[in-house]
């Protein structure tokens, strides 16, 4: 389908600017008051477990390959949802070019995650919150006509969690190399199993307050909304990474 190169210019422009907001906002984004009171409560022991939790969860959703996740995404829906992102490509005033899936993943990720947390919750439910995040990105990724079966694709998505968790002065370089994957500049990608230790880690880092707190009856609902916090700005991270990577195939010559 022939893309209107006016249309495309004002997405590509609004796709930079999007990143370059996330870019400094994550590079400025410290653990707050009451995250850093409640992580300093939190036992050396609670941590390791935690932090063990994500790492088994996310290889093994790496090994999965495309498995039980697959046969749970809605395949002949993301084909519809793709075509519609390319006709308002196409149309100097078509519809958004964009994925609903983010934001709607991200909402039943914290009503769910919520939901546990109120019984008292934590630990045992990393293998199916890594399962969500990993189903719902794959969702993304089919909406903008990528295939998140084959394994570059599922070391990509990697890669753009473990950009998307990096905070502080790392962000800009590590924003700079994703980029650079994105726009299709032939740079190599890391090892998945790797990858998938790392952002293991960073989510581990990044929810062990929430965590934490899910585990205690009632006071875990309030872990469970900031799962959900993390959830959206990641995905959401997600759905402009693949917007790149969509318009950057289909740029007008």
């Amino acid at each position: 389908m022939r893309v209107d190169p006016a249309r495309w210019q004002r997405e590509w422009k609004a796709v930079l600017r999007e990143s370059r907001h996330q870019m400094l906002e994550d590079a400025g984004r410290n653990p707050s008051a009451i995250e850093r009171e409640i992580e300093a409560r939190i036992p050396a022991a609670v941590r390791e477990n935690l932090q063990k939790a994500f790492r088994e969860a996310f290889t093994t959703v790496v090994r999965d390959g495309g498995g039980v996740i697959r046969s749970s995404v809605p395949e002949e829906a993301a084909r519809r949802q793709y075509e519609a992102i390319c006709r308002a490509l196409a149309s100097p005033t078509g519809g958004r070019v964009e994925s609903p899936a983010a934001g709607r993943s991200a909402v039943l990720a914290s009503l769910r995650a919520a939901g546990l947390g109120l019984v008292g919750i934590g630990l045992p439910d990393i293998p199916v919150f890594a399962g969500v995040l990993v189903r719902a990105a794959a969702r993304i990724a089919m909406d903008y006509g990528f295939s998140p079966w084959v394994r570059r694709e599922q070391v990509l998505t990697l890669l753009i969690f473990r950009t998307g968790l990096t905070t502080g002065p790392e962000r800009l370089a590590a924003e700079r190399r994703l980029a650079a994957v994105l726009d299709g500049a032939g740079e190599p990608l890391p090892d998945g199993e790797t990858l998938a230790a790392e952002v293991a880690d960073r989510l581990a880092a990044s929810l062990l307050a929430a965590k934490f707190l899910q585990g205690m009856p009632i006071a875990g609902a309030a872990g469970g909304l900031w799962d959900g916090r993390v959830t959206h700005r990641l995905l959401s991270y997600t759905d402009l990474c693949c917007r790149r990577r969509f318009l950057a195939k289909r740029r007008p010559v």
